[in-house]
């Protein structure tokens, strides 16, 4: 039986075991690594060790017999893993830095794919084929929805008067984390520069034809 935890923390488990002695027995690896054994008759016990490196770890449990005698119920039981990740870093190459806890939570199978390197998930390219991953985090998409993007939207108020929203919506909490501002042109001439026009109370008389809004972490 096997699973995988990405970064530093704390590993726990109960065992039992009700086996022959010696010969048939459990093993728990860490990464391949022997972290600990049990054979013979032993009731719930609690297992604890420290797992390092900010990488993806893989836990394996194994039961193996030899090929002879049986004894008691011949098994082993496993209750209450727990993983605690004592990890409060974030990358320091991206433009953004990106707690790790996110990209644990968010894009476990990207950092998979990058050998659990947190440096290089953060700058690796979403699914989505567009946003880098720091990108993402930022924007609050999905960087592991092909489909995910962030965009603004442009829709005719009740006065006639443009409204510039974004999507998608955030939480409260999420959305207080950020700061959103809608940048303006009057024209597509590529000489224009976009112009924050976040506080223009009329953007119709102001003569602002064309929006995107930008986000940044606080």
């Amino acid at each position: 039986m096997q699973t995988e935890v990405a970064g530093e923390g704390t590993l726990s488990f109960w065992y039992k075991v009700s086996s022959e002695s010696y010969c048939d027995k459990l093993i728990f690896y860490v990464d391949g690594v022997q972290k600990t054994m049990a054979s013979g008759t032993v009731g719930w016990t609690r297992f604890e060790c420290v797992v390092s490196n900010n990488t993806q770890h893989v836990l394996m449990w194994t039961y193996s017999k030899d090929g002879s005698v049986s004894s008691g119920s011949d098994c082993c039981w496993i209750d209450e893993v727990a993983f605690s990740c004592t990890n409060t870093s974030a990358t320091s190459t991206t433009p953004e830095p990106v707690p790790y806890s996110w990209l644990n939570d968010r894009a476990a199978s990207l950092l998979a794919a990058h050998g659990g390197d947190y440096e290089a998930a953060g700058n690796a390219t979403a699914a989505n084929g567009v946003n880098k991953v720091w990108e993402c985090y930022v924007a609050g998409i999905d960087p592991e929805d092909a489909d995910a993007k962030f965009e603004a939207t442009i829709t005719m108020g009740a006065d006639g008067k443009p409204v510039v929203a974004h999507d998608p919506p955030l939480t409260e909490e999420e959305a207080a984390k950020r700061t959103y501002r809608t940048l303006g042109k009057r024209t597509l001439d590529p000489a224009e520069e976009w112009t924050d026009v976040t506080d223009e109370t009329d953007l119709e008389a102001a003569g602002w034809r064309f929006f995107k809004v930008k986000v940044e972490m606080k």
